[in-house]
């Protein structure tokens, strides 16, 4: 066997195929199975007239569908290679690995020391640098006042 080819006469179904990004479990199941089972399968888009299985969709008398060719022969380019669909209707059942997708989340968190903090605001803009202090007020609830970087606290100041 030189090739195999699936054919299809939806584009949608077909696009999921050729596409690592498909958000449906039931659909993204279909879609590996057919990967595993025929990874070297080509994806051919068939135009719904040319489909033989949607004849029977359209309901034909039993007259009409004795005598169609179509039905009983497939369509042309199955017995001539010359006729077949032009290769635009291409699908790749084995996107590029590039265009896989993963997502990995983590949760992670760091907690910098106060020299860290203070080196790093240092290295921005040391001349806005300003330490807090905490200054006891008569109900016992502290605010928050700023000073000047170097200023030297006491004990007393933080009581």
């Amino acid at each position: 066997i030189s090739a195999i080819y699936l054919w299809g006469d939806s584009k949608t179904a077909l696009s999921w195929c050729s596409s690592y990004d498909v958000k449906e479990d039931f659909v993204s199941n279909r879609v590996r199975q057919i990967r595993n089972n025929v990874p070297q399968a080509n994806l051919m888009y068939i135009r719904s007239e040319m489909n033989p299985a949607d004849i029977l969709t359209r309901q034909p008398k039993a007259e009409v569908f004795l005598k169609n060719t179509l039905w009983w022969n497939g369509p042309p380019f199955l017995v001539s290679p010359e006729s077949m669909p032009p290769q635009t209707d291409l699908f790749n059942l084995m996107p590029e690995e590039g265009m896989k997708k993963e997502f990995i989340t983590t949760d992670t968190s760091i907690i910098p020391s106060a020299e860290e903090i203070v080196s790093q605001s240092k290295q921005a803009r040391p001349d806005l640098i300003l330490a807090s202090k905490a200054q006891k007020k008569d109900n016992n609830d502290h605010i928050l006042t700023s000073m000047p970087v170097g200023t030297q606290l006491i004990e007393d100041d933080l009581a």
